[in-house]
């Protein structure tokens, strides 16, 4: 804390950052791989005014001088800036100890009869399965939702072969066709042999109007890829319509509407729990059993005319399954 330029208005601020400093694990004074997390990370030539307690934690010296941030933040004396600092710090003292304990103890939310990802689901890849089924001499591939907006290279130019057609609700970077997905069969022309489409189905106001379209541009043997959320943060507000389980894909893309699901998954899970501000009997009660992501693949193998979905029959659209037996019936 001898700083020349900056000293503690406070001494009570200079003890308590001290003592959280103590408890930190070698692993908080590595410098962050992750470039957002520098701002919340010190070095040792700046931790060390901290009492020579980051001496005696062995901290591996940098010139990051994230820790001067902090520094200013406790020194100020305000009850707001040394909120703020041990906030961040707590942060990062989260991250080293999950880090360490987390694969036990996240097991508990976990659910064992949510079907998880293979290498055709696998979130972090589902693009390249794309390209892989789709990226061939004579074929057309439909990206539903291709406007440019989250980083990362488009799907169309991954392509060597295929022909690519980008549809967007609103015109821009690697859009095509722009309009309303639900009207979607009146918009593109011809019909695909893949359509894919990923962050879209939770933004849909009637999201089984928009798997008929799909049935509908899809040729007979064509694959349909669809990925989307299972929970996750309200965004892009106040088009955030729904969100989708496995069984719930599975249902859009069914035999009643002419599709046989090849894999449905549920993928990243989250921990979660209840927060001060829920009703009192919630209240930090664990919330077990969330995914991030969830997806789809299913290949049409029947063209269905004149499909109604109050016509369909139940088995068709949720297989061979039933709502849980009650335990008293």
């Amino acid at each position: 804390w001898r700083t020349p330029s900056i000293q503690p208005k406070h001494k009570a601020s200079s003890t308590l950052c001290g003592q959280v400093i103590e408890a930190l694990p070698l692993s908080f004074f590595q410098k962050p791989t992750d470039t957002s997390e520098a701002s919340v990370w010190f070095s040792a030539s700046q931790a060390r005014q901290c009492s020579g307690v980051a001496k005696k934690r062995g901290a591996v010296m940098d010139g990051t001088c994230g820790w001067r941030h902090l520094h200013r933040q406790i020194c100020k004396g305000s009850a707001l800036g040394v909120a703020s600092a041990i906030r961040q710090l707590g942060d990062r003292l989260n991250r080293s100890i999950l880090s360490l304990i987390g694969l036990q103890l996240d097991k508990a939310y976990l659910a064992t009869d949510v079907p998880g990802p293979t290498r055709l689901t696998a979130h972090a890849t589902f693009a390249d399965r794309v390209v892989e089924a789709g990226d061939k001499p004579g074929y057309r591939i439909l990206e539903i939702g291709s406007r440019e907006v989250a980083g990362g290279p488009p799907m169309r130019g991954r392509l060597s072969h295929a022909d690519y057609v980008g549809f967007d609700y609103y015109p821009g970077p690697n859009v095509d066709v722009s309009g309303d997905a639900h009207r979607l069969a009146d918009l593109v022309e011809g019909r695909f042999d893949v359509v894919y489409s990923t962050a879209v189905f939770e933004h849909l106001a009637m999201p089984w109007v928009v798997a008929e379209e799909i049935a509908r541009v899809l040729k007979p043997g064509g694959l349909v890829f669809v990925e989307t959320h299972f929970s996750y943060s309200s965004h892009e507000r106040p088009w955030h319509f729904f969100q989708f389980s496995d069984m719930g894909l599975r249902a859009l893309f069914s035999p009643a509407l002419g599709f046989e699901c090849v894999e449905a998954a549920m993928q990243n899970p989250i921990v979660g729990r209840f927060s001060a501000y829920a009703d009192a009997y919630l209240r930090f009660q664990p919330v077990r059993a969330l995914y991030c992501h969830s997806n789809v693949v299913a290949r049409k193998v029947r063209d269905v005319t004149d499909f109604r979905w109050r016509d369909a029959a139940l088995e068709a659209v949720a297989g061979a399954t039933a709502y849980p037996t009650p335990v008293n019936p």
